[in-house]
C-alpha cells in the first residue's frame, strides 16, 4: 500500500521542504480517514487540518502549491504517472491533494 510520505519521497519532496510538506501529508491522511464519500473544498480541508497545525487559508494554499511545484520541478514524470493524465504544469493545490489521495486509494 502506498503511503503519502513514500509518494512525496518518490517525488523528491522531503520534510525539509517546509511546513507545506506536513500540511500536505495531513490533508491527504484526513481525506483517506474520512472515506470516499467526503469530497471537501480546499477551504473545508484547511479548516480540518488547522485543528492539528495552525495555518491560515491563504498560507495553506500557498504552502501546498509550493509542495506541488517542488514535486513538478523534481519529478514531473512520476507526477504525471500518479495523475494518470498529461500535465502541462504543476497541479493546483486541490488537484495535487486529489492526485495523491486517488493514487493511494487505488493502491489499497
Amino acid at each position: 500500500m502506498a503511503d503519502v510520505e513514500q509518494l512525496l519521497f518518490d517525488l523528491h519532496v522531503y520534510s525539509g521542504s517546509g511546513y507545506g510538506y506536513f500540511l500536505t501529508c495531513d490533508a491527504v491522511r484526513l481525506r483517506l480517514a474520512r472515506g470516499e464519500d467526503w469530497e471537501p473544498s480546499l477551504k473545508a480541508l484547511q479548516r480540518e487540518v488547522t485543528k492539528q497545525r495552525a495555518c491560515s487559508y491563504e498560507g495553506f494554499v500557498k504552502l501546498i502549491r509550493r509542495i506541488s511545484e517542488i514535486a513538478w520541478e523534481r519529478n514531473p514524470t512520476l507526477l504525471k504517472t500518479l495523475a494518470h493524465m498529461d500535465l502541462e504544469c504543476a497541479p493546483k493545490p486541490q488537484e495535487f491533494i486529489d492526485i495523491l489521495y486517488t493514487y493511494i486509494l487505488r493502491d489499497k
